[in-house]
């Protein structure tokens, strides 16, 4: 959301928690990781001794660090193909396979749910850039695949009517060097235009998609401007790689290009919370079988394609997963993970996306927030989910439903597409860039994150899970 500089105070710790090994995994695997390997489910069901006392905040960890340290573009299709081989390779770990059931209970069935995009759509918003910015539409369609998949894991009811809890959250972030110049030479175009006119008012100059082409059409000596800026900065797209960051660091001063976003929090952190959901499941035979009892299918979800330029657009994993979902006939809910891992004590570190909401919400960044709409059922699991949080876990929780037309920030996730089919859904998030100011900048390390406050929210998930199912 702008420019910054990392904290003095922040000292990164040598990472031993993403060291690579000989085996032909996707991703490197942690020193945790190489421990739990079995292909036997049974040998893999991880035991919980004492639940209350095992929120597996090290597990976590293991796992931010790991896809942090393992940058996923959101455009780049082998970096989102190797992240997806990882949360397989996670699921795997805790012994959920294809088609994986016993004679007695079915202790989870990994799944790829794959769909397939529409490029011409996701690309539209480009097709009205100038000829010679015509480089970058070329490159989404270089780098933007074909189809893309969700990766699921579910358990209890295989029945078709079957009533589903979804939990989910995405594995995409927003860390696409070629995005972030596209919205560079936006800043480009209004810093030019307003050294040129120093008589404008900043403050009241607005520069959109549209005004920055309109510019572009009146001014030859800007187009040369802006085209010597991407010439330079693309060069032959080779600059956006991840191993010649140091490249990208020496254009910084051109085009302020923020450093590489390792996305912890948006959002290694709620892919880290869907696998420790399944995690405590596959622990619990006990809940699994009441489960299939009850006729009730709980479905953990890693979502692809949640960033732009998918987001809203019948591009998101969780649009797809929804439609499906409501095409079934279901009764469904869906409680959604947005970014779970950053918190502050410090006053008035929390900020709200309306002013009103300071009169009735902390001043202190410390909680978990659970979001709604005003769909009926929403707001009862929202209080729900709250009341497990707080009675379960130290730490403090805030709920809020509201409606989307009035507040449109409340519906920027996954959870969007499930209202859109109306199913009753809910957001659990640490509140995004109202705390988190490496929200889509360079700084969203996994050093930053409170693993023990992640994991106690997924606790009070837990909790929730074991009195309502």
């Amino acid at each position: 959301m702008g420019d910054f500089k990392l904290e003095s105070h922040i000292e990164k710790q040598p990472n031993k928690l993403a060291q690579s090994n000989t085996n032909n995994s996707p991703i490197a695997k942690t020193e945790t990781e190489n421990k739990v390997t079995s292909s036997n489910s049974s040998e893999s069901i991880q035991k919980i001794s004492n639940l209350e006392n095992s929120p597996y905040p090290e597990y976590m960890k293991d796992i931010v660090f790991t896809l942090s340290n393992n940058p996923r573009y959101s455009l780049d299709k082998d970096s989102m193909r190797k992240t997806a081989d990882y949360i397989d390779s996670k699921f795997r770990e805790l012994g959920f396979h294809k088609n994986n059931s016993s004679a007695s209970v079915d202790f989870g069935t990994l799944k790829h749910q794959k769909f397939n995009l529409d490029k011409e759509r996701i690309l539209n918003p480009f097709h009205e850039l100038p000829k010679h910015l015509i480089k970058f539409e070329n490159l989404f369609h270089e780098v933007i695949p074909e189809s893309a998949e969700n990766i699921l894991v579910s358990f209890g009811s295989k029945k078709a009517d079957a009533k589903v809890v979804v939990i989910g959250g995405h594995y995409d972030t927003d860390s696409s060097a070629v995005t972030k110049a596209f919205n560079e030479s936006k800043l480009f175009i209004r810093e030019y235009h307003l050294k040129n006119n120093p008589g404008l008012n900043p403050e009241k100059e607005q520069y959109d998609l549209k005004r920055s082409n309109e510019l572009l059409a009146i001014d030859p000596k800007l187009r040369e401007a802006l085209k010597e800026n991407i010439e330079q900065n693309l060069k032959a797209k080779e600059v956006y790689k991840p191993e010649i960051q140091q490249e990208i660091n020496r254009l910084e001063d051109l085009i302020k290009l923020p450093q590489f976003n390792r996305g912890a929090d948006d959002n290694a952190s709620a892919v880290a919370g869907v696998l420790t959901t399944a995690k405590y499941l596959s622990s619990d035979k006990k809940l699994i079988e009441s489960l299939a009892a009850k006729n009730i299918r709980v479905e953990c979800v890693t979502y692809a394609n949640e960033e732009a330029p998918y987001f809203n657009i019948n591009g998101m994993g969780s649009q797809f997963h929804a439609k499906k979902l409501k095409e079934s006939g279901a009764k469904a809910e869906a409680i959604i993970y947005e970014m779970l891992g950053y918190y502050s004590d410090e006053p008035n570190s929390q900020k709200y996306p309306a002013k009103f909401l300071e009169r009735f919400y902390p001043k202190k960044g410390n909680f978990i927030g659970v979001v709604g709409n005003l769909f009926p059922g929403s707001i009862k699991l929202a209080r729900s989910i709250k009341k497990n949080v707080e009675k379960n876990t130290s730490l403090p929780a805030e709920w809020l439903a509201f409606s989307e037309k009035l507040l449109p920030e409340l519906g920027l996730s996954d959870h969007k597409p499930y209202w859109d089919q109306g199913i009753r859904a809910v957001m659990v998030t640490d509140t995004s860039f109202n705390r988190n100011k490496h929200y889509h900048v360079g700084g969203d390390d996994p050093e930053k994150l409170d693993y023990e406050k992640m994991a106690e929210v997924i606790k009070g998930i837990y909790a929730y899970m074991k009195e309502s199912l």
